[in-house]
């Protein structure tokens, strides 16, 4: 299941025993945030390259 936050695509998953209850796909989030820290670090070290 999916769910928008923020303008962001967010993985969720209910409880097996509480379908009212979310959880957030943890490794999910952080395979997202080792992309965007890939490029980050990519676009500062393009941007010291220019003259």
């Amino acid at each position: 299941m999916a769910a928008t936050g923020y303008g962001q695509k967010i993985t969720v998953h209910c409880a097996p025993g509480d379908p009212e209850m979310f959880t957030r796909d943890i490794a999910a989030a952080r395979r997202s945030s080792a992309w965007d820290t890939a490029f980050v670090i990519l676009t500062c070290y393009s941007a010291s390259a220019l003259p």
